[in-house]
């Protein structure tokens, strides 16, 4: 169990239950939204990138202050702007909304291609 916080800078910032915080670069602009599938300890975070918004699967089971966490899954978002996530506990669904009103819906591990 972790608290993670999200900044305007791109890092993700971690906190163990003894309040211990890791942080690592995440994206390389602002990250915009982020949202947690708890039984599996995945964050999804969505964030400005050098090549515009995408989104970033990490696998918080392993964060290590040196590395932080490792970076499953990448897929740049072409639609807008995201507005919205939304993941499931499990991590097998996972949805973004977007400022002119598109729905990106996802099924499956969303850790994986």
């Amino acid at each position: 169990n972790v608290i993670v916080m999200c900044d305007s800078e791109g890092m993700i910032h971690s906190f163990n239950r003894s309040w211990e915080p890791i942080s690592f670069k995440g994206h390389e602009g602002s990250i915009l939204l982020c949202d947690i599938s708890k039984q599996n300890n995945l964050l999804v975070t969505v964030g400005e990138d050098i090549n515009g918004p995408s989104f970033k699967v990490w696998n918080l089971g392993k964060v290590t202050a040196i590395a932080g966490a490792q970076c499953l899954r990448t897929v740049r978002t072409m639609v807008s702007v995201p507005s919205a996530l939304a993941v499931s506990e499990g991590g097998q669904f996972m949805a973004i909304g977007f400022a002119k009103g598109n729905i990106s819906l996802y099924r499956g591990d969303v850790s994986r291609d």
